[in-house]
């Protein structure tokens, strides 16, 4: 063993992971999530908010559905989506709305766009408030 500046000089060396020579250790292959390809805005948005009583309300409202559904879509939680770069595309054309019911049609579309989560055929009702919702949310 050599602490510091030095030099060794070995014969026969291997190394082994688990009792395997390196060289016969398979390598793992990380899987490429669609979402890491998706690199639209790794340089910033240019995205300018003016904010305004319609502008606050439509922000609440996107912040809401884009944050439930980064944490609970299928499709966005197995990496299929870049999430925050989908929400950089839809802001510009909720903050572009000239009404509520503009910017909630937008907010629609742009969820419909997702693929339908799969039925869940095992799942229990419930009597006891289990839908739980946002306090002075606009949509919910």
């Amino acid at each position: 063993m050599l602490i510091g500046d030095g030099t060794v000089w070995v014969d026969d060396l291997s190394v082994q992971i688990d009792s395997k020579d390196l060289g016969k250790v398979p390598h793992k292959i990380e899987k490429i999530y669609a979402a890491t390809l998706d690199t639209a805005f790794n340089n910033g948005s240019g995205i300018s908010i003016q904010l305004n009583d319609q502008n606050i309300e439509a922000l609440t409202a996107l912040g809401q559905v884009w944050g439930f559904l980064k944490y609970y879509h299928p499709a966005v939680a197995a990496g299929n989506y870049n999430w925050d770069a989908e929400l950089m595309r839809i802001l510009p054309v909720v903050l572009a709305a000239k009404s509520k019911n503009e910017w909630l049609l937008s907010l629609e579309r742009w969820v419909d766009k997702l693929p339908a989560p799969p039925v869940c055929y095992n799942c229990t009702v419930t009597n006891d408030n289990s839908i739980k919702r946002f306090p002075n949310s606009p949509i919910f």
